[in-house]
């Protein structure tokens, strides 16, 4: 069987670096010692700020290594030319950047972000993974490229508003985008006043793991190989 640990930090996130990176690292001390993965939310690292010096990332990219573990985590970045992406950022076992992911459907919020339509399937030492980032669970089409690339697991990062009465949609899509795929689908929300903190882990049939409105570590075991038999049973693609 391929059994994966699933973790996702829902911790608070400020618009202090400092204080969101201390957030992230001492999340990595709640996770169990054989835990494949962890996914941090939607710029945690950054909050509204547009950038973050190297240093904070690299002290990410050594925690990561020191435990033997993937991280995705969340930030704003600012390139050379000035262009400010919203970026998902995997780093696989080594502590080395596997893939970057930056975000396509921006939010309201995000007037002064630039959009990037790339994206695919990463292949780990697990198993096949998608990453989208919050408003990009909005646009099906996006998860169902993932899946039919191969993609076992969808992570979706998040700072989910719940000022315009959204957290019954939230609830509700992280499990509707699991099914329709047949994929495991985990989202991972922020701990802010004004988010919906609503992280949860779903199969295509069930909620596996779902966080209280809190600062938490939400973690799940799951079978990958559960993916093909709910493919064949539920063939939502014919």
């Amino acid at each position: 069987m391929s059994i994966v640990t699933v973790a996702l930090a829902q911790v608070p996130q400020t618009n202090d670096i400092e204080k969101n990176l201390w957030g992230i690292l001492s999340a990595f001390t709640r996770l169990p010692k054989k835990t494949d993965l962890v996914c941090f939310p939607e710029t945690a690292l950054t909050g509204e700020t547009t950038n973050a010096p190297s240093r904070y990332h690299e002290a990410i990219s050594r925690e990561t290594k020191k435990r033997g573990i993937w991280c995705l985590y969340d930030a704003y970045v600012t390139t050379e030319d000035d262009q400010i992406f919203n970026q998902a950022i995997l780093l696989d076992r080594q502590g080395e950047v596997a893939y970057t992911y930056e975000k396509k459907h921006l939010w309201l919020a995000e007037p002064a972000i630039r959009s990037q339509d790339k994206n695919r399937v990463i292949a780990t030492d697990f198993g096949k993974i998608g990453i989208i980032i919050c408003w990009d669970i909005a646009f099906p089409e996006e998860s169902r490229r993932l899946a039919k690339e191969g993609a076992q697991i969808i992570f979706c990062p998040s700072y989910w508003y719940k000022k315009f009465q959204t957290t019954k949609v939230i609830e509700a899509l992280p499990q509707v985008r699991a099914f329709e795929n047949q994929v495991f689908f985990a989202f991972c929300d922020a701990y802010a006043p004004e988010t919906a903190a609503r992280s949860r882990i779903c199969s295509p049939i069930e909620v596996v793991a779902a966080a209280d409105v809190r600062e938490e570590v939400l973690v799940a075991r799951i079978n990958l190989d559960e993916v093909e038999s709910y493919r064949r049973t539920f063939d939502c693609w014919r």
